[in-house]
């Protein structure tokens, strides 16, 4: 009986070793290509409203950030000059973590100490909205032209939610007890949040 299932144990391991043998994989050629960018720090987040013009952001936390903009599919990227966008009062713009675009002219990019940049010349330019929060904003969804959902987060155990039915932010706020991080809308009612531990 010991002898019988010692043998059962022996085929079963030859029949899995033999399948997975056979298995092949198909080695993929990508062509991949390094893009030296006018950026010191990292990037955060790549946003495409088109097959050739793109949106990058992202920079130091409390140094520098930046936004990036490409008109060729990322062959070759621009940088916004920062004094453009900081709004009054601004010594500096601290990094920014995600942007969004509702359409081809209407975007939106958040970040470090509660920014929100807004455009709605297709990046042309770009105009600091003040929020009266200096909560680490993490990712944008703009559902609308004027709806636009913010996650965020504090020290890793909260976090918020900001919810704008205005284009220039009059924010509902729904606090929670863990940090955000990235959004992803199926459409305008369903959408999925992610964060530390949920």
């Amino acid at each position: 009986m010991v002898q019988n299932s010692k043998i059962n144990i022996v085929l079963v391991l030859l029949v899995l070793i033999t399948l997975f043998s056979s298995c092949a994989k198909e080695k993929l050629d990508a062509d991949v290509r390094h893009i030296t960018i006018d950026a010191d720090y990292r990037i955060n987040d790549i946003y495409f409203i088109n097959q050739n013009v793109g949106f990058a952001v992202g920079g130091s936390r409390y140094e520098e950030g930046y936004i990036l903009k490409t008109e060729d599919g990322g062959l070759n990227w621009l940088r916004f000059p920062n004094d453009s966008i900081i709004a009054t009062g601004e010594s500096n713009l601290q990094t920014l973590n995600s942007i969004s675009f509702y359409n081809d002219l209407i975007g939106q990019a958040v970040g470090h100490g509660g920014k929100i940049l807004r455009t709605e010349d297709g990046g042309s330019s770009w105009e600091m909205i003040v929020n009266g929060t200096y909560e680490n904003f993490n990712d944008i969804a703009m559902l609308s032209a004027n709806k636009t959902l913010i996650s965020s987060s504090g020290a890793y155990a909260d976090g918020s939610i900001f919810t704008s039915n205005n284009e220039w932010y009059n924010f509902d706020r729904q606090e929670l007890t863990y940090a955000l991080r990235g959004m992803s809308f199926i459409n305008k009612d369903i959408g999925f949040l992610t964060g530390y531990g949920i």
